[in-house]
């Protein structure tokens, strides 16, 4: 399996401390993927994915599903599409 976090960090609420910004983020997708009643069950199919947001609420990355258990994968080519899905 394999799975890809995409963050694009250019934006007002990863300032002046970045750090903590992303920390957050990182932080929102442990309690998601750890959440049994309300989260969701990444990894069962390819594609699935989360969207991150920013404190601002702004779309800022996901974190998305790129190969399954079974060696299904699903296209992904970072030169055309460095910072999102």
């Amino acid at each position: 399996m394999q799975a890809n976090i995409s963050i694009n960090m250019n934006n007002a609420a990863f300032q002046p401390r970045p750090r903590m910004e992303l920390r957050r983020i990182l932080l929102q997708v442990c309690e998601t993927l750890g959440d049994d009643e309300f989260g969701i069950d990444v990894g069962s199919s390819v594609g699935d994915q989360i969207s991150l947001l920013d404190i601002n609420g702004n779309s800022v990355g996901h974190l998305k599903v790129l190969e399954g258990t079974n060696g299904t994968k699903i296209y992904h080519d970072p030169a055309h599409q460095p910072n999102a899905w």
